[in-house]
């Protein structure tokens, strides 16, 4: 785990800062997939994705509703099976314009495969606006 500056001032960030427009970060440099180092650990839990953590939490039930981007949805919902029964672990995690926007698999598991599902809709404001305020709220500006 590294704090924002520290994150922001990565070389490979800086670089990513310095050649392209936010446009151009937000076209060209949004869906890269740098390697990474895998770890099996299996007590541990790792971040499935770049980003701040905003909420972790524990024991959530498959008919609990969770606000996410300003709509309730329940774990049913978003993982668009309504036989869901487990309890789970929710994260979420805020990808600013410089993250990774791969999730990754946050413990060791097998890859059982992927499924198509509907779109969840939500109550989406600019991104770029999401993470301009995120950054203030932690006092560091870009």
């Amino acid at each position: 785990m590294e704090a924002i500056k520290e994150f922001l001032s990565r070389p490979d960030i800086k670089e990513i800062k310095e050649k392209h427009t936010q446009g151009e970060i937000m076209t060209e440099d949004f869906f890269r997939d740098p390697l990474r180092p895998m770890y099996i650990t299996p007590d541990v839990f790792y971040a499935p994705a770049d980003g701040i953590v905003l909420y972790a939490m524990d024991r959530v039930k498959p008919d609990d509703f969770l606000e996410i981007k300003g709509k309730d949805f329940t774990l049913k919902d978003l993982l668009a099976d309504q036989d869901y029964q487990d309890e789970s672990v929710v994260v979420g995690i805020f990808m600013t314009a410089y993250d990774v926007h791969i999730n990754r698999a946050p413990t060791a598991a097998y890859y059982l495969g992927t499924r198509d599902t509907d779109y969840i809709y939500t109550h989406n404001i600019s991104m770029l606006m999401a993470e301009n305020e995120l950054l203030e709220e932690f006092h560091y500006s870009k």
